[in-house]
């Protein structure tokens, strides 16, 4: 029953929007073609031209200083259990 329902409700929609459109959307008049002839375009792809040169560098850095030794805390983590 619910089925022939809907299909009554979207025979209805469907038959609103065919009534519903004006004669000039109606109309059945050909529509227009419009012919050219072959068209070559001839042309040169270009590609981009990238050069770069960079010179080696020195690498010159530093150490920080070292405010304190961290080497008893990490022996006292070792011995202690991990959970």
């Amino acid at each position: 029953m619910g089925r022939a329902i809907g299909m009554v409700a979207g025979l209805l929609l469907l038959a609103g929007a065919v009534y519903g459109q004006t004669p000039s959307m109606r109309s059945t008049a050909p529509k227009k073609v419009i012919e050219m002839d072959p068209l070559e375009v001839i042309g040169k792809v270009q590609k981009p031209h990238v050069f770069y040169v960079i010179e080696r560098g020195e690498l010159k850095y530093e150490g920080l200083p070292l405010e304190r030794s961290l080497i008893k805390e990490v022996e006292e983590s070792v011995k202690r259990p991990p959970f």
